[in-house]
């Protein structure tokens, strides 16, 4: 059996406000809503909370949101519309309890303005013109939306004291990493337009505590991009002229085999391939012997004396260093958009978030880092 899909806080949104739309325009509760989504399909949504004051000119109602077979942290959240006819013709949409106000620039809404993104906001106005003209407030609420909230990326983003209501497509995929990568791709957008000419991608918490020990950044300035790290260096290249990766060898070894995908589910282990490195030196043989038992990257930097550790892991910070430009010039030789990248810098850090190698052309931006 396949995994059932959800819908996303945008399309609850706007069943809600649809359902207080008929209602105020026929005087009369309705139990269930069809609304038609992005994607061309249409999807049933029952209501709950159900509210009409006709004197007062005021429907309320909720949809609890069902996100399908995804791990979701808004599952089972409810979204509520609430809409009053004020009259004159300006259809108005807002927020209110638990739905976060935007507090950074680069999210596609206002500084100031409550996170009601521009697909969801188009679907509630659309549905809006279904019934009026004009002359409607609507204001969108999750009431436990501030609790909510803690357990997402919005406060990084700039997004404070609740959720934001989301979605391009209307729907949830299951199980998708789409919503991760676009998580990513968005802190991105905003270190963008916070003024940034350089980035820092980290693959995880090690290499964020390690740049935040060694450098005065703002941790906006910081993206972690888990094992998405070819997506992430291409979608970087896009908004960036430099990029600094600082992470452990590890993982980012792994690019040198053409692994930019660096989860163990779809890239060998860097041990191996270091291992053989090591061995083709004219090592001791007591050395030789540790090696063979060592099942870790770390292991390894762990065992080797300081002058070989800095001299193999400086080697690689520079080789994947050139890989890095070779991966980006390629996915871009044949776009005619000029892109603003123009050098990534490597430094290799162990488990210890201590810094153990730097490519040369991190070396000659180190102190840009900092300013830019």
């Amino acid at each position: 059996m396949g995994l059932r899909y959800g819908y996303t806080t945008g399309s609850c949104a706007t069943a809600a406000t649809k359902a207080c739309c008929y209602m105020l325009k026929y005087g009369r509760k309705i139990r269930k809503v069809e609304i038609l989504l992005p994607v061309g399909k249409s999807a049933v949504f029952e209501l709950h909370d159900i509210y009409l004051d006709l004197n007062m000119k005021k429907a309320v109602c909720s949809v609890i949101k069902d996100a399908g077979d995804d791990p979701d942290v808004t599952n089972g959240l409810k979204i509520f519309s609430e809409v009053q006819i004020i009259g004159g013709e300006k259809i108005e949409i807002t927020g209110g309890e638990g739905v976060g106000i935007v507090t950074k620039p680069g999210l596609g809404v206002a500084v100031g303005d409550y996170a009601i993104n521009p697909v969801p906001r188009k679907m509630i106005y659309d549905a809006v013109k279904e019934f009026f003209d004009g002359g409607v407030k609507i204001k969108i609420i999750v009431p436990e939306g501030k609790i909510v909230t803690k357990k997402t990326f919005n406060k990084k983003l700039g997004i404070i004291g609740g959720i934001s209501i989301l979605g391009t497509t209307g729907i949830v995929k299951p199980f998708s990493l789409s919503s991760l990568k676009s998580s990513i791709e968005l802190e991105m957008k905003v270190a963008r337009a916070m003024g940034y000419e350089t980035i820092i991608l980290v693959p995880g918490n090690i290499g964020r505590s390690a740049v935040k020990s060694a450098y005065n950044v703002p941790d906006d300035k910081i993206i972690m991009v888990s094992n998405f790290v070819g997506d992430m260096l291409i979608e970087a290249a896009k908004l960036f002229e430099n990029i600094v990766i600082i992470g452990h060898p590890g993982k980012l070894i792994k690019v040198l085999d053409g692994y930019f995908n660096t989860h163990s589910r779809y890239s060998k282990p860097a041990v191996n391939k270091v291992k053989s490195d090591l061995m083709s030196l004219k090592l001791d043989v007591k050395l030789q012997e540790k090696l063979k038992e060592i099942t870790t990257v770390d292991g390894i930097i762990n065992i080797l004396p300081e002058n070989i550790k800095s001299e193999v892991f400086n080697c690689y910070a520079v080789e994947i260093e050139k890989t890095i430009k070779k991966y980006i010039d390629k996915k871009f030789a044949h776009e005619i958009k000029n892109i603003p990248f123009k050098k990534a810098g490597i430094a290799l850090i162990n488990m210890k978030k201590n810094f153990i190698a730097k490519g040369k052309i991190f070396l000659d931006m180190e102190d840009e880092i900092e300013q830019s």
